[in-house]
């Protein structure tokens, strides 16, 4: 599946995912490269707390060169 991005929702998995392995089936957590612009790990090196939306959207503006005129 997917890796949530939110750190209780991946937390909850991180439980589910130790019930379902005591039962012999593995969920496999991959990063979503497709639908978001940045890692999570990029992410992670701006922001050690969720950002304000509209410091997140500037530096997004500047690292792809958008609506910088």
């Amino acid at each position: 599946m997917v890796k949530p991005v939110e750190n209780y929702v991946y937390g909850n998995f991180l439980k589910i995912q130790k019930k379902l392995s005591d039962i012999d089936i593995k969920l496999t957590f991959l990063e979503d490269k497709r639908s978001f612009f940045i890692s999570h790990d990029e992410f992670l090196d701006h922001y050690k707390k969720p950002p304000i939306m509209e410091t997140f959207y500037r530096m997004m503006r500047k690292k792809f060169d958008i609506l910088m005129e």
